[in-house]
């Protein structure tokens, strides 16, 4: 699989878990692509990232999140941090509902 193949398999992967309003795990994406939980994925979802946001959507990448937290990887302990996450996936969340229910 390439990495092109790769990050499309990621964002499909993505917009139907926000469509369901779900995250996934590191190690659940990485076994379905190829890639070790603590594999490269920081290029990949930044890609990602700045791909939703040239498009005007909230970042489709926060829903990769740690067992461990259930946060992404770039997110620390503190309470701003985590509520700034939780209102980002929402973001993504309401956008894919909306969506959806259009459909």
């Amino acid at each position: 699989m390439t990495s092109v193949d790769r990050k499309n398999c990621v964002v499909a992967e993505l917009r139907g878990r926000a469509e369901n309003r779900k995250t996934i795990t590191y190690g659940e994406m990485g076994a379905m692509i190829g890639l070790a939980s603590q594999g490269p994925w920081k290029v990949m979802l930044d890609g990602i990232a700045a791909d939703e946001r040239a498009e005007g959507r909230p970042d489709l990448a926060c829903l990769v999140v740690r067992a461990s937290t259930g946060f992404p990887g770039y997110v620390g302990t503190s309470k701003a941090e985590r509520q700034a996450a939780l209102a980002i996936r929402q973001a993504v969340f309401a956008a894919h509902q909306t969506k959806t229910s259009a459909a």
